[in-house]
């Protein structure tokens, strides 16, 4: 006689095991479950708008493969339930990139409107469109290679090669006769192919600057913004130079007409001079023309910079000492090898964007270990980076450096905070990615395998860590309040996907502790 209850009790009691198993260990991932599956990432979100609605930015595989499908989640304040509106399919952007990385063509324009690089043939460029999150409105602006913004984010510049298309708030396309350029403000500034310098306001007519330009920058001076000229020579290793402030129109002639690099002080008053050709180094006061000769040579200087807040100009020489000059004839001599890291900006300086601090490297040379000391007195103490590897910093709200370092991978970082006034070193999270930087809080998945980690926020003045989602958290985002990237209250959504199927699989709603 067969007596099937005992083994289908242990087959039961198997199966129920393994379920357990697939479920992560201790409590839920913090705050609500607004997508449950395995496919989808948030990627950003939607700047609110004041109708109490959190909008959420997803995306998941296209089933064509080419690229990923972008939605909007979308949860009101009274709790119910989400809402989800497809924007757009096969986009190729990539999300993890900062908007200026991705070509120029990204991020959002002053109403909030996305720009998304978007692709409809296998192995083609991808067309770039701006759709509207809020409604799902699409404007295909077809095969861009690069995109500017103006200050407010109203107007968009369009370039393919060496043609333009100017596009203003209203969607008013202008094709434009164009060789380069860029914004002052809002207004657009550009030379034609006829070497004549335009000026497009978004309320007047086109306005003729110049002529007989090859090139130009936007300098932002102590009375506004002005052109940088350059005009071709007889010489092709010679160019003129000359300042046009927009403001008044006067045209200021600049000195070495070799090929000369100018930097513009911080207050907008002075150009450093550097040519390459002649050796030759000077200050400029741009509205008078007066000179004042370096004692530098710049052909054995390897780096060199306007001190972030002050009127100095500091050269670094190979070998291992650095020169600072500043207009009025005051100077100093160290026997220092600096070095430059990038910011969170990613534009790489020997300081610190505040200008306080100086960054050199020890010696032997072969040791290249970075260290941090007073921009006002470097010869003073100064401070080693922790060990490992790091490609840039932070520089905190309260002065302090968030530093990450690796030993094997740059998937797994120590995050370390290091005061460059005593070198105090405090570790904020370990084996793991920073996610955002906020001016009291720091978010970092650390322990990671598999790309997967604990989602964890640290005070970054007690240094108290809080775990948002344990194990298994991957993606998070955080949106921005009043500039603060990690504000206490801000909401936080983040991806979450167990080792094994689990009800905790997809997207979650939070906000910063």
């Amino acid at each position: 006689m067969n007596v099937p209850g005992p083994r289908l009790n242990r087959l039961t009691l198997a199966f129920v095991a393994c379920a357990a198993a697939c479920v992560p260990r201790g409590d839920p991932p913090a705050g609500r479950h607004i997508v449950a599956d395995r496919l989808s990432t948030p990627v950003g979100f939607v700047p609110s708008n004041g109708d109490g609605v959190t909008r959420v930015l997803v995306t998941r595989p296209s089933q064509s493969g080419l690229g990923a499908d972008l939605s909007v989640v979308m949860l009101d304040a009274t709790g119910g339930p989400p809402a989800e509106l497809l924007l757009a399919t096969n986009v190729t952007t990539d999300f993890t990139l900062p908007a200026s990385i991705y070509t120029n063509c990204g991020g959002t324009d002053a109403r909030g409107r996305l720009f998304l690089r978007i692709s409809q043939i296998p192995y083609a460029p991808a067309a770039l469109s701006r759709i509207d999150p809020l409604t799902g409105d699409r404007f295909d602006l077809g095969a861009v290679d690069s995109c500017l913004l103006s200050q407010s984010g109203d107007r968009l510049l369009a370039m393919t090669n060496r043609t333009a298309t100017l596009y203003d708030a209203n969607d008013q396309a202008s094709p434009l006769d164009w060789a380069t350029g860029a914004f002052a403000g809002e207004d657009l500034c550009y030379v034609t192919s006829q070497q004549q310098v335009m000026r497009l306001s978004p309320d007047a007519p086109p306005q003729l600057l110049a002529s007989g330009v090859t090139d130009l920058s936007v300098m932002v001076t102590d009375t506004g913004p002005a052109l940088l000229l350059a005009r071709s020579t007889q010489d092709p290793l010679f160019q003129d130079h000359s300042l046009l402030d927009l403001t008044t129109g006067r045209e200021t002639a600049l000195p070495f007409p070799e090929r000369a690099q100018f930097s513009l002080s911080p207050d907008g008053r002075w150009f450093a001079a550097v040519s390459y050709e002649s050796e030759r180094a000077a200050f400029i006061d741009w509205k008078t023309g007066d000179q004042e000769p370096f004692t530098v040579l710049p052909s054995a200087a390897s780096l060199w910079s306007w001190r972030p807040g002050h009127d100095e100009f500091w050269t670094g020489t190979i070998g291992g000492s650095i020169s600072m000059r500043a207009p009025g004839g005051r100077s100093a001599e160290y026997a220092l090898e600096v070095t430059t890291l990038q910011d969170q900006g990613m534009f790489p300086s020997m300081f610190t964007p505040d200008g306080a601090f100086l960054f050199s490297v020890s010696t032997p040379a072969d040791q290249y270990t970075p260290q941090v000391g007073s921009a006002d007195d470097p010869t003073g103490p100064t401070f080693a980076f922790p060990q490992g590897t790091t490609f840039g910093y932070w520089n905190l709200a309260d002065g302090r450096l968030l530093i990450p370092t690796f030993t094997e991978m740059p998937e797994r970082t120590n995050a370390y905070v290091l005061d460059p006034t005593n070198g105090d070193t405090r570790v904020m999270g370990e084996l793991g990615q920073v996610l955002a930087v906020g001016r009291s809080r720091l978010l970092v998945n650390q322990h990671l395998v598999q790309h997967e980690g604990d989602l964890t926020v640290f005070d970054l003045v007690s240094g108290q860590p809080t775990v948002l989602a344990p194990e298994f958290a991957s993606r998070a985002v955080v949106e921005s309040v009043a500039g603060d990237d990690m504000a206490p209250g801000a909401p936080l959504a983040f991806g979450f996907q167990a080792r094994f199927p689990s009800p905790y699989d997809g997207v979650w709603l939070t906000t910063v502790p």
